[in-house]
């Protein structure tokens, strides 16, 4: 983490102290140092950025001595506002090189609006505090591109495992120490033993931007932050091929080490989806070929096959969806597969699907008659009827 504030004073080689502005256990004192600027000028603010220290040696300030003390306090209230108001953290004088002292009229001011304002020693070199700050800096970065580095490589092995998506999920959420949530392209969040779970008051929220996510079909990426709450959602997948959304539960946005991890994670559980989904294609495909079997009377074939595979086909009754219309994309078969998968909704005897649509009606329909699925079936030979239940 880079320096902040009270370690670079209390850093003793740089004999440097706190005169005004805040108190040594304010929080300002706590803030990261983004970088330390020297300039003279009256207005160095179009070159200064927000979190960075000012240094300078008085240089503009015999003015503010001499202009009587009204205009004094004016010309040093000005400068500190300016500062202030860019967003700089600090600023450092070198009292005995331009003037004796710090100003007493700049102490008040940087009083006034906050801005710690720190006495340098003349016989600190500028230069040796901007070298500490930087190296500071440079020690940080390249931390965090070993952690990165060994988080990745941690995840990457977590991938090789049988159970290789939770596993990527817990390496991530241990590794960023918050909790993680994927959705499938059905909107359905995997389960993982013991993964930190999403916080309840969050679910319905949580769920809606995913929905909507998946609805554009696009890639994206979404900070919520908001009254102590705060997530980050990124879309797996190319867009119109959307295969899920990955939540990071984090309270301050993730910085390039943290989303450089999130990007290997999203690229690995994005193949072990596809992977899982071209599986399930594959699996709906023979079934079709078993389903057809049975339509045309090879009843023999198709049980041997079954069996081989899942096992003897069900006892009677059997329940048989059929859904006209026109066939739009994977969704429908997707949110099936993952019904099927879920024995808490299971009902008494099994179900069959074949033809679909990719309708709000249609799927109302299949809700109710399939959640015990034994096949998912794009088979087309016709039946007579648009829904029928066969027992």
């Amino acid at each position: 983490m880079p320096t902040t504030l009270r370690e670079m004073i209390s850093h003793r080689e740089l004999r440097m102290r706190l005169i005004a502005g805040a108190e040594a256990g304010d929080a300002v004192m706590s803030t990261p140092v983004n970088w330390v600027h020297s300039s003279d000028l009256q207005d160095p603010t179009p070159w200064l950025e927000p979190g960075q220290v000012l240094l300078t040696n008085g240089a503009q300030f015999p003015a503010i001595t001499t202009a009587g003390q009204a205009k004094g306090r004016a010309l040093a209230g000005a400068y500190v506002t300016r500062l202030h108001d860019s967003g700089v953290l600090a600023l450092g004088f070198a009292a005995g090189i331009v003037t004796d002292s710090v100003p007493a009229e700049l102490i008040e001011a940087c009083d006034e609006a906050g801005l710690p304002l720190i006495e340098i020693d003349p016989t600190t070199p500028f230069i040796a505090i901007i070298r500490f700050v930087a190296d500071v800096i440079s020690d940080d970065r390249r931390s965090r591109l070993e952690w990165s580095l060994e988080a990745q490589r941690a995840v990457a092995r977590a991938a090789l495992r049988a159970d290789g998506l939770p596993a990527i999920l817990l390496e991530l959420s241990r590794r960023l120490g918050c909790w993680v949530a994927l959705y499938d392209s059905a909107r359905n969040v995997l389960t993982v033993p013991g993964l930190a779970p999403m916080p309840g008051e969050l679910r319905a929220d949580i769920d809606e931007a995913v929905h909507a996510s998946l609805a554009r079909g696009a890639r994206g990426s979404v900070r919520v932050a908001d009254e102590g709450v705060g997530y980050t959602m990124q879309t797996l997948g190319q867009t119109g091929h959307l295969l899920g959304v990955l939540v990071v539960g984090t309270m301050t946005p993730l910085d390039p080490a943290e989303n450089d991890l999130v990007g290997s994670v999203i690229g690995l559980a994005s193949i072990a989806l596809e992977q899982r989904r071209a599986l399930d294609a594959a699996r709906r495909r023979l079934r079709t070929g078993l389903f057809e079997l049975l339509l045309s009377g090879v009843v023999d074939v198709a049980d041997r096959t079954a069996t081989s595979l899942w096992g003897p086909l069900p006892e009677e009754p059997v329940h048989v969806s059929v859904v006209t219309g026109t066939v739009t994309g994977q969704s429908l078969f997707d949110e099936l597969e993952l019904a099927a998968a879920r024995p808490e909704e299971a009902c008494s005897s099994p179900s069959v699907v074949t033809r679909y649509s990719s309708s709000h009606a249609s799927r109302k329909i299949l809700r109710r008659y399939c959640s015990a699925m034994v096949s998912v079936s794009d088979a087309r030979r016709p039946f007579g009827g648009q829904i029928c239940r066969a027992g």
